[in-house]
């Protein structure tokens, strides 16, 4: 997602977010004895959302705080909720490179998945 540097502490930005989640609206499928035994998979396209969100990060040397808060545009399913939240953590690696780790939150109770990466900036 680009980021616009208002100064050199605070950059605020868009972002286009895709999420396929191969765990989400899984259905009970096989019951035996009062147990569950297996799930049933629905087909990938229900288990991909697509959304919009804008993001603000605070700068701090070496590390990178952000919150961004979007909208699914594209959803399927009970697991993947209409409104979503992101909080991360970025350390930078070198100017161009950093290492993160996240968490979208679909309510505040409950995380929606965790995120980890590497990324580049150009």
């Amino acid at each position: 997602s680009p980021l616009y540097k208002l100064n050199r502490y605070v950059s605020l930005g868009g972002s286009l977010d895709l999420l396929v989640d191969t765990s989400a609206n899984l259905y009970d499928a096989v019951w035996q004895d009062d147990m569950l035994v297996s799930y049933m998979r629905p087909p990938l396209w229900q288990q991909t959302s697509l959304g919009v969100s804008l993001r603000g990060e605070l700068r701090m040397g070496h590390m990178a705080v952000g919150v961004g808060s979007g909208v699914n545009l594209i959803t399927h399913g009970y697991d993947m909720r209409r409104y979503y939240t992101s909080f991360t953590l970025k350390g930078f690696v070198s100017e161009r490179a950093f290492l993160f780790i996240g968490y979208r939150l679909s309510s505040l109770q409950y995380t929606h998945n965790i995120m980890y990466g590497v990324g580049v900036r150009f």
